[in-house]
Order: structure tokens, then sequence, then C-alpha cells
């Protein structure tokens, strides 16, 4: 449900526009409407309005879980770790919430707990994308870049279609110099549906950079065409 909503929200401005008017006509949504509804909020990147849909939603893991991804765009950490609870006790895949425990402390800066929860992950699952994922955030924030790239490469070994590690690992190589090789992991991201904006617009500055002007176009053109207002494409 989660990648059919997000799927139709990226292929045009007229679609997201047609998806947030039908959530804005909706009004009490109660049980798996209230889920979808939310889901659509979400994708739109409409936080409040998640958690506000969210109010009258049937309890269970599929709403602590919206709801702790939320609060953690809202950098709402506390709240989001609350729901993370939530979420793992009502049914919610283990690994994954124990995984987004470890970046919810990692982006509140809180380091030594973020290092004593991915510790917690290793002993669930070592040998997991979500543990090499995690990993080697914790290792770039400490400053470790060269080890999260070889985290982020055992991620991606194990699982090549994990988007997260896979764009991450194109960065980081992007800003460490090594350009031919994120070009072609950029384009790699471009494969799935739908596309990474990040990844579009990274790609094409390295177009730029190699003086294929059209290509960069062709590129920002495809952001524009869902997010016409996007300011970094708009300048491009």
């Amino acid at each position: 449900m989660f990648k059919a909503i997000q799927r139709f929200a990226s292929q045009s401005a007229a679609d997201r526009e047609q998806l947030k008017n039908y959530i804005d006509s909706q009004s009490n949504p109660e049980g798996e409407r209230a889920i979808k509804l939310a889901v659509g909020a979400y994708v739109l990147g409409l936080m409040d309005q998640v958690l506000l849909i969210l109010k009258s939603g049937p309890e269970g893991k599929d709403k602590r879980w919206l709801m702790a991804l939320a609060y953690k765009h809202q950098k709402e950490y506390q709240k989001s770790l609350a729901d993370l609870e939530r979420a793992k006790s009502r049914g919610w895949n283990e690994i994954e919430v124990q995984a987004e425990v470890v970046e919810v402390s990692r982006l509140s800066g809180e380091m030594k707990s973020a290092q004593h929860e991915l510790n917690q992950l290793k002993k669930m699952g070592s040998e997991t994308v979500h543990y090499y994922y995690q990993a080697a955030g914790v290792a770039e924030v400490e400053g470790n870049v060269e080890q999260a790239i070889d985290l982020l490469r055992k991620a991606v070994e194990i699982e090549s279609g994990f988007l997260p590690a896979l764009f991450r690992l194109a960065f980081l190589l992007d800003l460490n110099g090594h350009e031919d090789e994120a070009f072609e992991l950029y384009r790699q991201c471009l494969k799935f549906n739908p596309v990474h904006v990040s990844a579009l617009m990274n790609l094409a500055v390295l177009y730029e950079d190699a003086g294929k002007y059209e290509n960069a176009q062709n590129l920002l053109e495809r952001v524009l065409e869902v997010y016409p207002n996007h300011p970094r494409a708009r300048l491009f």
C-alpha cells in the first residue's frame, strides 16, 4: 500500500495535488481508511496531518510505526522513540524497529545511546542490511568516513535494492572524490520507482561538471515535473 501510494504521488505535480485534495476532503476517517490517508499525507511530507489523521486511526503496529516516522521528521525524537517501542510491542519487525531506534538516537545527537542501540541491533542481526546501514551512519557522524563507505558497501552487497544505503554510498563517494563510482551508483538509484530525487539532483551536477548540459537538464526537468517549486532544481 505504501509503495503504491508513493509511486502515484511521484508521477507528476498534478497527481500530488490530486492526492492532497483527496486527503483534505476526508473528514474524521476511521479504521483502515485512516491508515491509508496517513500514508498519503506522509508521502506528501505533511507530518502534522499524518499525526492528526492517526488520532482516529485503529490502534496497532501500522499506526505506531507511522507516528514514529512522522515524529522523527519533526525532530520530536523522544516521541518517536516512544512510538517505536509501541510499534514493536504491537508486532512490527523488531530489527526494523531497532534500526530506527539507532537512527533516531543518532539524529538527536545522543551518540552514546546510538552506539549502545547499535550494539543491540548487532546482536539481533549482525549480517542484515539494517545493521550495516545504521553502523555506517554512526561511523560517519564520528568522522570515520572510510569505515562508513566500507559498511555501506557491505549493506549494498547484502541487498542491492536497499535504496537508502545505495544512495548514501554514492553520496559519500561523490563527496570524497570518487565521482566515477558515484556516477554509476546514482544511475542505479534511478532504476527504482519512485526515483530518488536527490539522486537525480546529484547526478545532474555530475553531468554538468562533465559538460553534458543536456543530460543534466533532462534530469532536472524530471524533478520539476513532480516538484515544480523545488528550489535547488529551479536554481540549476
